[in-house]
């Protein structure tokens, strides 16, 4: 996971820092753009964001590479919020496709 906590201006104050939870549609990674415009639209909003890649893609682990499987997806996701709710500040979750 990629944690990402706002450095710019446009922080409303110290941390904790309210948290956006960002992931994207099947088969991309978050490097093919999410990453780069989460952090900028959380962080030009005072938000950290937690930008991830689900199993088998990008920086993630899981053999075999660029396997599809909903499932997984989906228990990844999972996992993500069980970390975030794991942690006292509020979040919010979004997704792209």
């Amino acid at each position: 996971m990629q944690v990402r906590v706002p450095t710019n201006s446009c922080s409303t104050g110290p941390a904790p820092f309210p948290l956006v939870v960002a992931g994207h549609g099947m088969t991309v990674i978050k490097d093919a753009g999410l990453a780069s415009s989460g952090e900028r639209w959380a962080s030009d909003a005072g938000y950290a964001s937690l930008i991830f890649d689900y199993q088998f893609f990008g920086d993630s682990g899981g053999e075999p590479r660029k396997l599809v499987s909903l499932e997984k997806q989906l228990e990844g996701y999972k996992s993500v919020l069980k970390w975030a709710r794991q942690h006292p500040d509020p979040f919010v979750t979004t997704t792209s496709s």
